[in-house]
């Protein structure tokens, strides 16, 4: 919601206060919040008649949009984004209200659906994931980026959501392609490694680079490979093979599988030091050489199968996606 522009802001976070004397009314009252500047208005999830006001205001604005499947609702980590002395209510239950306030709007608008963006909440976001609302966490999947003690963080904390209810909640996977570019054949493999690595195919979902580029054309967030048949999934991912990463002894590299009806999914993030303090490159001296135990064709990002290998090499930020021959 945005309001009157009385500090002049003019879009942008910043803006001058008016001097003393200057008549303002208390409906128009601000929270500076370090992103977004003054003008959102400071909402209360735990008042009962702002509650009210959001499911009849969330009502009447999908029924005058009858093209609409549901809402995306922004900014969702949880937490309340100021501290108490700011504020003269209470914001003690304001996490889990938050989240109850989303559900009951949720069920209200069924059989369309509420979407909340989650992204940095970490555990924090529980409340929320935990009250039957569905969850966007943009930027969660890194491939070229992220190191293998990044992966094992993402993967537990989409377990420990999947855990939060029964069945578990919908989850839409967002790929950030910080190291690569949404049309590059490696960053959309490992895209789609990763993801395959964390998925239940009944729950979750893959948005390619929706965060990054959200109004750029279809063709930036589709590829061939998508639409390859892999079948389900034949128990969870493991560690497939570790070690030293052959351009810095210094870093540990490890490769992750996950068996499919179809396929052998390989994902190999950043090596890194054990403690986390420093990651490896992305340099082809990186690559290690994988013996697969099998016969398998590697499947490429426009759809299209290679020849049979029996072994394949992977860099750091690299995934395969290898079906059975």
């Amino acid at each position: 919601m945005l309001g009157a522009d009385y500090v002049n802001a003019g879009g942008r976070t910043y803006g001058v206060i008016p001097a003393a004397g200057t008549t303002q009314f208390a409906y128009q009252s601000r929270l500076f919040y370090g992103s977004y500047g003054q003008m959102r208005f400071a909402a209360n999830p735990s008042n009962p008649y702002f509650r009210q006001w959001a499911i009849d205001y969330t009502k009447r604005y999908l029924a005058s949009h009858p093209l609409l499947s549901g809402l995306f609702v922004d900014n969702s980590a949880g937490g309340s984004l100021v501290s108490q002395g700011r504020v003269a209510e209470s914001i003690a239950s304001y996490t889990t209200d938050y989240g109850s306030l989303l559900k009951a709007v949720d069920q209200a608008i069924a059989p369309k659906w509420l979407l909340a963006n989650t992204a940095g909440g970490g555990l924090g976001a529980d409340p929320v994931v935990s009250q039957g609302v569905g969850y966007f966490e943009e930027s969660s999947l890194r491939p070229l980026a992220s190191s293998y003690l990044a992966f094992e963080y993402t993967a537990a904390l989409i377990a420990h959501r999947a855990s939060l209810q029964t069945p578990p909640p919908y989850a839409v996977l967002d790929v950030l392609p910080t190291g690569g570019s949404m049309t590059d054949p490696r960053t959309q493999i490992a895209a789609l490694a990763e993801y395959y690595l964390l998925a239940n195919p009944q729950r979750t979902f893959l948005d390619p680079f929706g965060g990054s580029a959200p109004s750029s054309s279809w063709s930036q967030h589709f590829f061939g490979a998508l639409t390859y048949n892999v079948g389900q999934p034949r128990g969870n991912w493991s560690v497939f093979a570790t070690g030293a990463d052959p351009n810095n002894l210094n870093f540990t590299y490890r490769v992750y599988a996950r068996q499919y009806d179809n396929a052998l999914v390989l994902y190999k993030p950043l090596s890194s030091t054990t403690n986390g303090s420093a990651t490896g490159s992305l340099s082809d001296h990186t690559a290690t050489t994988h013996t697969l135990g099998g016969r398998y064709r590697e499947l490429h990002a426009d759809g299209t199968l290679g020849p049979v290998i029996t072994s394949i090499r992977l860099r750091n930020g690299e995934g395969a996606i290898l079906i059975k021959a």
